[in-house]
């Protein structure tokens, strides 16, 4: 379930929100003058993203550890492939 609240409401209610986003799995966007400002989410949730960005990285982080010098547009756009197709190929193989 997701929820879309003000943060003068969320201030008020705040121990409430905390709790249907740990019990109930419930995502809370908060707004600041009527826009989304943050997001409440379960823990789970964040711990799977971070970690899903970190495998995400991976593959550009140790391109990155490689390089001494300066790249070229060029040099650059094929290492940024060559991390891209790293990444889809890890996307695709089963865990």
């Amino acid at each position: 379930m997701e929820q879309t609240i003000g943060v003068t409401e969320a201030r008020t209610r705040f121990s409430e929100l905390v709790d249907q986003v740990r019990y109930q799995g419930t995502t809370v966007t908060l707004l600041k003058s009527g826009k989304p400002a943050a997001v409440l989410v379960p823990v789970e949730l964040f711990e799977r993203w971070k970690a899903e960005r970190r495998d995400a990285l991976a593959p550009m982080r140790r391109i990155q550890a490689n390089v001494t010098e300066p790249l070229s547009d060029e040099e650059a756009m094929l290492l940024a492939v060559e991390a891209q197709e790293a990444v889809r190929t890890q996307s695709s193989s089963p865990n």
